[in-house]
């Protein structure tokens, strides 16, 4: 009788090949005033542009890293991205899911978005996401459209809201009467 566990070699399951571990290729990114950052490839492969335009770049003869131009993106924000794209190298890949009412934003994600916004400012964490934007840099986009959803639901009036981003009251006294008066008779109408 032989044992459960040992079968003939046709039964043994066979472990996948595993790569060998070679050390990581780094990329160049380079931001539209000719500022370079060297990156490494699975960071930068994050941003859905930049592994396009990896996909399509040659490596150069003499093995240096291939430079990535990154256009509309300035040179602070490609920085934030790249920490941002690095911390995640290893993790699961991303994958794009429906947004869940009360969906929390990743706990790193919020310390890195909340170092943001009090170190730098609103001007800095909206350059970023729109740095994050012109990257298709999903993940980023993600967690950097839940935390600026969530600071403008904090605003619970036109005037905190105006406060809070600096913008400028363009309307008359009269214009701004009269809009809420038609939004006034909108939501009587809604309730009926």
């Amino acid at each position: 009788m032989t044992h459960p566990k040992s079968r003939t070699s046709k039964h043994r399951r066979r472990r996948p090949a595993q790569p060998i571990a070679s050390a990581p290729s780094l990329v160049i990114l380079v931001a539209p005033d000719g500022k370079e950052f060297s990156v490494d490839e699975r960071a930068a492969r994050m941003a859905t542009a930049v592994d396009r335009s990896l996909d399509c770049t040659p490596t150069p003869a003499d093995g240096a890293p291939r430079k990535i131009p990154v256009e509309n993106v300035d040179a602070k924000s490609l920085e934030l991205v790249i920490e941002y794209c690095t911390h995640y190298i290893g993790a699961i890949p991303y994958r794009e899911t429906p947004v869940v009412r009360g969906e929390k934003i990743p706990e790193w994600d919020q310390e890195f978005l909340d170092r943001i916004a009090t170190n730098d400012g609103d001007n800095v964490l909206f350059a970023l996401y729109n740095a994050a934007f012109h990257m298709d840099a999903k993940r980023l986009l993600r967690s950097g459209s839940h935390y600026i959803s969530n600071i403008i639901s904090s605003c619970k009036t036109t005037e905190n809201m105006r406060k809070r981003f600096n913008i400028k009251n363009d309307f008359t006294e009269a214009e701004e009467a009269e809009m809420r008066a038609e939004n006034t008779m909108r939501r009587a109408l809604r309730e009926e």
